[in-house]
């Protein structure tokens, strides 16, 4: 009779080289190359119905995690009034923000050790559970708490989006499914204010939260049940140990659920935790550190200035603790010697620093639904360039250029400026903002391996969310200084969090506060939205200029010359 279960192999002393080409062997580094970055090799991808089931789940989930924080925004002074917690208000957004932003890279790293289907269902339940634990908060640190862990998912519902999508489509085909990401970014300014305005005015403030769970069952039946889970690449460099134990699969049910534990456990013990713990240090003191500066605290104050000083000193840390882990860290290194890398992670980090143009209608008084009709022309801009295919680096480089011309004659706006006025300097911005939005994320990706596509997507878009702290930071400092001024006696730290709040002051009041908002955001657009976009397309000229059209004519005669060889070697042996 069979033993129920068998001993474990000792495997023999073996090294296994990672025989994968290196970075530069599949890339060059800048425009200027004459070296052609090689196509992805041949992969099996979704096709017809169960691609556009997943692809509308993925967008639905884009969308929740994209509406978060304009739909709470709307809620905000009523939420201070419920837990007569204005002085802590400022977290609530704060606490999604940095776990969002800090988390990241860390989901960067999981797609290469488990399934991108499976990181993004985990990354899914844990932001709902988060949306769950958000709606019933009884306390306000409760939901501060709960907002931090819903930030968790968020960041990998993206990242690891962006890999099911690479998994999904090729390359030449994906512009239009990462321009539907910006368009739901975009569509989301405009239904987010809806939302919340109803919830609170008609439900109930927690429902900003629990809609986010009817929303999501569409996502996870289409994940589920339309595509199968692809083996991960794992870690490059990984090298078989002289001690390592070989599991033979278990004939009983409970062993098989012991063995996919212990398999569980391994893969998760082969993750960069200390760079993990690094990389969550050092991004909570720098957007503490933005946060508190010239808002709730001075600059000089001692609170900034050592968070400042920690930041440095973990970055660093990270720094020299991922040269030591080489290919199996968190962030590799190596990423840096491409030029293209480098420079899309440049033009992502000023993507995002001026995109304001939705407070301006806000503060002019108009409501959800007004403002958000007013915001047609750049949400049509927005999807149309994010959508556009084949010559990226092009979009790349006058794309920026376009919005920086009407970020400069934003300037000219006030309080009283027409919407005729300002439609065509929409357009012009939402083409600066939709050519960059997602044209880093295929640069890096028509670049590197397509298993650095993970960490390489995550550090673009780390890149991104970390230029759009900095931008709120500049836009925060100018606005503080613009209340004082003008409306000295306005409760600052509620405007400061909700522009909403300007209705609810009185007409003594209402005036200044909306005259602060219109200075600062005079200021972002001028010295923020002109300078940003120049240097946007200054980046550009690091980034190689690829065709993606070409790439797949090329992909095609690589795998047409592949079965041609395969046939070959046959007929050979028969």
């Amino acid at each position: 009779m069979a033993s129920s279960s068998q001993p474990p192999v000792i495997v023999e002393p073996i090294e296994v080289p990672d025989k994968r080409p290196s970075l530069d062997e599949s890339q060059a580094s800048s425009p200027h190359d004459e070296k052609q970055a090689k196509p992805e090799p041949q992969a099996e991808y979704v096709t017809g119905r169960p691609l556009y089931l997943v692809l509308i789940g993925v967008l639905l989930s884009i969308f929740l995690i994209a509406i978060d924080q304009t739909i709470v925004a709307n809620a905000l002074p009523h939420i201070a009034s419920v837990f007569n917690a204005l002085p802590q208000l400022a977290w609530i957004p704060t606490s999604f923000l940095l776990t969002q932003t800090a988390f990241l890279l860390i989901f960067g790293q999981l797609p290469l050790l488990f399934p991108s289907k499976w990181v993004f269902t985990w990354a899914l339940f844990i932001f709902e559970l988060g949306s769950l634990l958000s709606g019933v908060a009884t306390s306000i640190n409760f939901l501060i708490f709960a907002r931090a862990f819903q930030g968790v998912g968020a960041a990998g519902i993206f990242v690891s989006a962006i890999s099911m999508v690479a998994d999904l489509v090729p390359l030449e085909t994906r512009p239009k499914f990462f321009g539907a990401f910006g368009g739901v970014f975009a569509v989301s300014s405009i239904i987010g204010p809806l939302l919340g305005g109803a919830f609170v005015q008609h439900v109930s403030w927690r429902w900003c939260f629990y809609i986010n769970l009817p929303l999501s069952v569409p996502t996870f039946a289409a994940i589920l049940f339309c595509i199968k889970a692809k083996p991960p690449p794992g870690l490059a460099g990984q090298k078989a140990s002289s001690n390592e134990v070989i599991e033979q699969p278990s004939d009983t049910l409970m062993g098989s659920i012991m063995l996919s534990i212990n398999n569980f456990f391994r893969k998760m013990a082969k993750l960069d935790w200390l760079g993990a713990t690094l990389v969550l240090g050092f991004t909570t003191c720098l957007v503490l550190a933005l946060q508190w500066g010239g808002n709730t605290k001075p600059w000089n104050s001692g609170d900034v200035i050592a968070t400042f000083v920690v930041f440095g000193v973990l970055l660093v840390l990270f720094i020299l603790w991922q040269f030591y882990k080489g290919d199996r860290a968190l962030l590799p290194l190596h990423l840096f010697n491409s030029m293209t890398v480098v420079g899309c992670c440049i033009c992502a980090f000023f993507t995002r620093m001026a995109f304001f143009m939705a407070i301006y209608y806000s503060v002019k008084g108009h409501s959800a639904l007004k403002s958000g009709i007013d915001l047609i022309p750049l949400v049509l801009a927005v999807v149309f360039t994010s959508g556009i295919g084949g010559l990226f680096w092009h979009l790349l480089f006058f794309g920026p250029m376009v919005g920086a011309v009407c970020y400069g004659v934003l300037f000219t706006i006030n309080e009283h400026t027409s919407w005729g006025k300002l439609i065509g300097l929409q357009i012009g911005v939402g083409i600066g903002v939709g050519c960059t939005l997602q044209n880093t994320i295929l640069g890096v990706q028509a670049t590197v391996r397509k298993d650095m596509i993970p960490q390489s997507s995550a550090l673009v878009t780390f890149s991104q969310f970390i230029g759009g702290v900095l931008g709120a930071t500049i836009f925060q400092n100018k606005l503080a200084s613009g209340l004082h001024e003008f409306a000295p006696d306005a409760p600052y730290g509620l405007l400061r969090q909700s522009v909403e709040a300007i209705a609810t002051l009185p007409p003594d009041q209402k005036a200044g506060a909306i005259h602060a908002y219109v200075e600062a955001l005079k200021l972002v657009f001028v010295s923020l939205g002109v300078t940003t976009s120049a240097l946007c397309s200054i980046s550009t000229l690091l980034i190689k200029d690829i065709n993606l059209r070409t790439l797949a004519r090329e992909r095609a005669a690589a795998a047409g010359e592949g079965k041609e060889e395969k046939k070959e070697k046959g007929e050979a042996m028969v």
